[in-house]
C-alpha cells in the first residue's frame, strides 16, 4: 500500500498540506507559518494587567529596601535596660531590702528606680523617631499601587 504525503500527516483540523515547491520562498529561504491554540489555565482565566507608573514602584521599593535595611533598634536595648532596672526595684521590694541609708537601700530604692525611668522615656523617644514600622509600609503600598479589586470606569 502506497501512502501519499496526505496521508502520512496527523489528521487535524485546519491543516492546509503544501508541497515543498510552494514554500520556498524567491530568496532560497524555507518560510513556515504555524498557528497554534494557547489556553489559559483556570487560575490564570480572571487575571488582568494593571498600569502602575514607575514612580510609585520606586516608592514602594525604596521602603521596604528601607526595612529590610532596618537590622537592630536602640529602642529595644532602651526597653531591656528599663525593665531590667525597675525589675531590680520590685525584686527589692518583695525581698524586704529595708530602705535606710545603705549601699543596698540607695542602689534598689533610689537608682533603680530613676535609672528605669530614664531608660523607658529613652524606649518612647526611640520608637517614636523608628525607621518605618509595618504599618507606615502598608500605608505607603496602600497610597500607591492600585487595588484590583476596585474598577474604574
Amino acid at each position: 500500500m502506497v501512502m501519499t504525503n496526505e496521508e502520512e500527516w496527523f489528521q487535524v483540523e485546519d491543516t492546509v498540506i503544501e508541497n515543498a515547491a510552494n514554500i520556498v520562498s524567491d530568496n532560497e529561504v524555507l518560510q513556515i507559518k504555524q498557528t497554534m491554540d494557547v489556553r489559559v489555565p483556570k487560575s490564570d482565566a480572571n487575571e488582568f494587567t494593571l498600569a502602575i507608573r514607575a514612580s510609585a514602584l520606586r516608592k514602594v521599593y525604596k521602603a521596604c529596601k528601607e526595612v529590610k535595611r532596618a537590622r537592630f533598634s536602640l529602642a529595644e536595648l532602651w526597653l531591656s535596660l528599663s525593665t531590667l532596672f525597675f525589675g531590680a526595684f520590685i525584686s527589692a521590694i518583695m525581698s524586704q531590702i529595708k530602705y535606710e541609708f545603705s549601699f543596698l537601700g540607695v542602689l534598689f530604692y533610689s537608682i533603680c528606680p530613676l535609672l528605669g525611668a530614664v531608660f523607658f522615656v529613652l524606649y518612647f523617644m526611640a520608637r517614636n523617631s523608628n525607621t518605618l514600622t509595618a504599618t507606615a509600609l502598608a500605608n505607603i503600598v496602600e497610597e500607591n499601587i492600585p487595588d484590583p479589586d476596585e474598577k474604574e470606569e
